[in-house]
């Protein structure tokens, strides 16, 4: 993962960027998706807690050409979970900083 950052921004290691592995899986208690929470961490990578669940919600709002924000969904409680937060880890970083 830091190697694709590197060659996304060859100034990565000096630079503020952060990486925010987001897992996604079809069935977040297998043994598979435990394997590779646990395989990032090991790596020194803090993974979001919330993981993006493959749901028929998304394929449905991609065929009907509308959000899944639009639904009542548990794909959209999913995405929400996650953009806030990515929003309380860029707040911690920004106090982190400011200290």
């Amino acid at each position: 993962m830091a190697a694709f950052a590197r060659r996304v921004n060859p100034k990565f290691a000096t630079s503020s960027d952060r990486l925010l592995p987001v897992l996604n899986a079809v069935n977040k208690h297998s043994v598979a998706f435990q394997h590779a929470r646990q395989q990032l961490m090991a790596d020194g990578y803090k993974a979001a807690q919330t993981a993006i669940s493959q749901r028929v919600s998304q394929a449905e709002a991609n065929f009907n050409r509308c959000s899944i924000f639009h639904q009542n969904s548990r794909a959209a409680q999913e995405f929400r979970a996650l953009g806030w937060e990515v929003m309380e880890r860029i707040m911690q970083h920004k106090s982190e900083a400011a200290a």
